[in-house]
Parts: structure tokens; sequence; C-alpha cells
């Protein structure tokens, strides 16, 4: 799965769509994008159902488990909020894929100009996939 999402930067990819494929998540649960607002370009391009991937950063230098969102065409939507990466993580470091649907898209509006995205996150435990060698 790590090579998957690796290629995610080498140009346009499908993002697994999990029902499309009758995989049903061991969880599930509901989070914003932080960060958006200074990626409104990209915001204003995603619309509700669509996949986004959840790209771990452990190397960046200011929070070691960020995980970034990203569109398919490979645009930057922004990162998960600090305490849900700090919670998910580790899951993902240990080989547990997990993969995001754009739940709604907020704002665009002239009353609300800033759009905010709420993503519906799901992880899947029982498709654990062994940590590939440094």
């Amino acid at each position: 799965m790590a090579g998957f999402w690796q290629s995610l930067f080498g140009g346009p990819v499908a993002i697994p769509d999990p029902d499309a494929h009758g995989v049903k998540p061991s969880r599930s649960f509901h989070s914003k994008v932080a960060g958006i607002a200074r990626r409104q370009d990209a915001a204003a391009t995603v619309r509700a159902g669509e996949m986004v991937a959840l790209v771990r950063e452990p190397d960046n230098p200011h929070d070691p488990a960020a995980i970034a969102v990203w569109t398919a065409d490979r645009r930057q939507l922004g990162y998960l909020p600090a305490a849900t990466a700090a919670d998910l993580a580790g899951d993902m470091d240990s080989g547990v894929p997990a993969v995001a649907r754009i739940a709604n898209v907020t704002g665009g509006t002239a009353e609300r100009p800033t759009i905010g995205v709420n993503l519906q996150i799901m992880i899947f435990d029982k498709l654990r996939q062994p940590p590939k060698p440094d």
C-alpha cells in the first residue's frame, strides 16, 4: 500500500473506493481538513464523494505524526488536525490502510467565502500490511 500512495506524486492516480470493492472498514469517523484556508485553489476543485489519499509525513519538521490530505490529481488540500493525526499515525506506520472520502464541502459563498472540507476517514485493520524495511 505504501508504494501505491507514493505513486500519488508521480501523476494522477485512482484512489480506491472501498465501497466499489465491497470492502468494509473496521472503523470510520469524520474529521475536518486543517490548513485548507491556505489551499483554497485546491479546495475549490473537490466535491463530496471523492476519494482522497492520506499520506504520512514522519519527517515533517512541525509534527512527526503529520498526515497530509491529497487529491487524486496531486493537489494537497491540507492535513488532518494534529490530534487526529496523532491517533492515526501509529496505525498507518504499522501497515494499517486508511483512506478518506470527502463527506462535504462547506463555504465558498459570499457570506462564507472560505471553503472547508470534511472527511469520512476509513480504517482497515483487517487489511494490515507489514511495514517495508528501510
